[in-house]
């Protein structure tokens, strides 16, 4: 892991819940250095804080590092499948990639024991089932949709 991966993955770690109830699993952390837990604010973190404001869960009022530690408390958490930027590879790369750390990611789910696992990208839906697979893990997994419209369905063949 290069050095700009560690600093992320310890970032990481200081919102990491002592105990993990949803796990949302994006592909990577940027290659710009800017992710979700970033002191800075990205779009994906104000989406988020959004979302949690329109159901009520969040003041109108609060800025983006109270915003991270009520995410903490409320025991969500967000890894990557690849623990190393992706995002400016090509697709062919980044899809190895994915199957690469597909075994991490298994790893880091026994660890974590999650009671829910969200896959955010439809493209990466399918390793992120087998990691929970392959870790065993009992957690409910965000049902896979369509690749071709995008809907989702609970079927296998979705």
């Amino acid at each position: 892991m290069d050095t700009m991966s560690q600093s992320i993955e310890a970032i990481r770690a200081r919102y990491r819940p002592e105990r993990i109830g949803t796990l949302l699993v994006g592909e990577s952390a940027p290659a710009s250095g800017r992710f979700f837990y970033s002191d800075d604010e990205t779009a994906f973190a104000r989406h988020i804080r959004r979302a949690m404001q329109a159901a009520g869960l969040l003041p109108d009022a609060i800025g983006h590092r109270e915003f991270l530690d009520h995410f903490k408390s409320c025991g969500w958490y967000l890894d990557d499948l690849v623990l190393e930027p992706v995002d400016d590879w090509k697709k062919p790369e980044r899809k190895a990639a994915w199957r690469a750390a597909r075994a991490s990611l298994a790893t880091r789910l026994r660890e974590y024991q999650p009671r829910a696992i969200v896959a955010l990208l439809m493209c990466i839906e399918v390793v992120v089932q087998q990691a929970a697979d392959e870790a065993r893990s009992d957690a409910s997994c965000s049902p896979r949709r369509s690749p071709a419209t995008g809907i989702r369905s609970n079927s296998a063949s979705g």
